[in-house]
C-alpha cells in the first residue's frame, strides 16, 4: 500500500503504517512508538482501512493530536454497539464501498446527518479479464469443462462474504441451464471453517453437488485465467450493490 505514495512529494510528509499484531504487547509498542511520532514530528492525517485498526490507531495518536481521521468500513459484520465503541472518537469521514453499507452504517451510529458518510467503490483492474490464450487451452488447463457457461466467486470462505447466497441463486439458475458449472474458488485458511463447512453440507441439501466445484486457493496467475474465462463472476460480498458489465463479461451482484 505504501507505493502508492512513491509518486508523491515525500518531503511534505511521512507514512506510518500501523498493523495489529497477535500479541497485545507487540501492538501496544506499535502504538507506543506512533504516539511518540505524534508528539514529536505531528500526524495530519490518520486513514484507517478498518473500525478495529481505527480505534487502535486513535488510542496511539493520543488526545492532544488532532489529526482528520478516517475510517473504511467495508462490511456489516460488526454490531451496534461495538461500531458505536469503535468510533467513540468520530471521523471526520467514513467510507463504505456501497450504499447498502452506508445506510447500514448510519442506522447503527444513529446519524442524522450524514455529510460524512460517503460511498466509495472498490476499484475493478479490467486487465484481469482479457487472456491472450485460447479459451479451449485456458479451460482444459485449470480443468474446466468446455461446455455449458462458467460461473465464478473468489473470496475467503467467511460469512459475510456471501457464498451462501451463491449456492442458492446457482440452485435457481440450474434449474433454467443445467449445463451452467459453479466455481468456487478460495478456502477457510483466511476464512472461517464452521462456515466451510456449512457451504459443503448445502450444496449436498440442495442437491447440486455435480455442479458445482470447490476449487481452493489459486495463485494470482491462476485466478486470472477464472476472471477471463467465466461466463458471469460473482461479487464475494452480500453488500455489493452494483453491477459491471463487460463485453465477455457480466458481473452479477447479490445479497
Amino acid at each position: 500500500m505504501l507505493r502508492l505514495f512513491d509518486g508523491l512529494d515525500r518531503s511534505r510528509f511521512e507514512p506510518f503504517s500501523i498493523v495489529p499484531e497477535r500479541s497485545p504487547l507487540a501492538t501496544a509498542a506499535i502504538l507506543a512508538r506512533l504516539r511518540c511520532y505524534a508528539i514529536y514530528h505531528g500526524i495530519n492525517i490518520l486513514h484507517a482501512n478498518a473500525p478495529y485498526t481505527y480505534r487502535l490507531a486513535s488510542i496511539g495518536v493520543g488526545s492532544n493530536n488532532r489529526p482528520a481521521r478516517i475510517c473504511h468500513i467495508h462490511h456489516q459484520n460488526l454490531s451496534s454497539q461495538v461500531l458505536k465503541w469503535l468510533l467513540k472518537r468520530k471521523p471526520n469521514l467514513v467510507l463504505t464501498p456501497t450504499k447498502f453499507v452506508r445506510d447500514r452504517v448510519c442506522e447503527w451510529l444513529d446519524i442524522k446527518d450524514a455529510s460524512f458518510v460517503h460511498v466509495v467503490g472498490n476499484p475493478v483492474d479490467v486487465k484481469w479479464f482479457s487472456h491472450p490464450l485460447a479459451s479451449e487451452e485456458v479451460r482444459l488447463r485449470v480443468g474446466m469443462d468446455l461446455a455449458g457457461p462458467h460461473v465464478t466467486i473468489i473470496g475467503a470462505l467467511s460469512p459475510h462474504k456471501g457464498h451462501d447466497c451463491f449456492l442458492r441463486m446457482a440452485s435457481i439458475i440450474l434449474k433454467s441451464i443445467p449445463a451452467a458449472t459453479f466455481h468456487v474458488i478460495g478456502s477457510a485458511q483466511t476464512g472461517d471453517k464452521e462456515y466451510a463447512a456449512r457451504l459443503r453440507w448445502l450444496v449436498h441439501e440442495l442437491g447440486i453437488e455435480k455442479s458445482v466445484r470447490f476449487r481452493g486457493v489459486f495463485p494470482m496467475s491462476r485466478r486470472g485465467i477464472f476472471y477471463a474465462q467465466a461466463t458471469c463472476l460473482c461479487y464475494q460480498q452480500r453488500s455489493k450493490d452494483s453491477v459491471l458489465r463487460l463485453p465477455r463479461l457480466r458481473l452479477a451482484a447479490y445479497r
